[in-house]
């Protein structure tokens, strides 16, 4: 098999996975959005400020690890932008959270990425 070959396979293998999850969280979204539409209406309603502060610390967790990621990089020599980065630490998150193999997982993933 050649290099062209495996590097075609590893992206079919990549959609392939990728679409499957996205296509079980959909197919589960839709099972259950009346639970989902109540719990999110009544997140709103009763608790607005609540629900703004957790999406406000949600996202920094993201931004704030990405920012420590470009920071343990550079030492390295490895200049990389801000989205490039966020695209990779996202990449790298999924495989952690959604993989087989946990934490390690996903830091593996994004320094294959990075290594290449």
């Amino acid at each position: 098999m050649t290099k062209t070959q495996k590097r075609l396979l590893f992206i079919l293998a990549k959609i392939v996975v990728g679409g499957g999850l996205i296509v079980l969280v959909g197919k589960t979204l839709i099972e259950r959005w009346t639970d989902v539409k109540g719990t999110i209406s009544d997140a709103l309603h009763q608790h607005p400020e609540l629900l703004l502060l957790g999406l406000m610390v949600f996202v920094g967790v993201y931004v704030l690890g990405n920012v420590r990621w470009i920071i343990l990089l550079r030492p390295h020599g490895v200049g990389i932008s801000f989205w490039a980065a966020t695209k990779l630490w996202f990449i790298g998150h999924f495989f952690a959270q959604y993989m087989p193999g946990g934490i390690a997982g996903g830091d593996l993933v994004k320094s294959y990425y990075i290594a290449t």
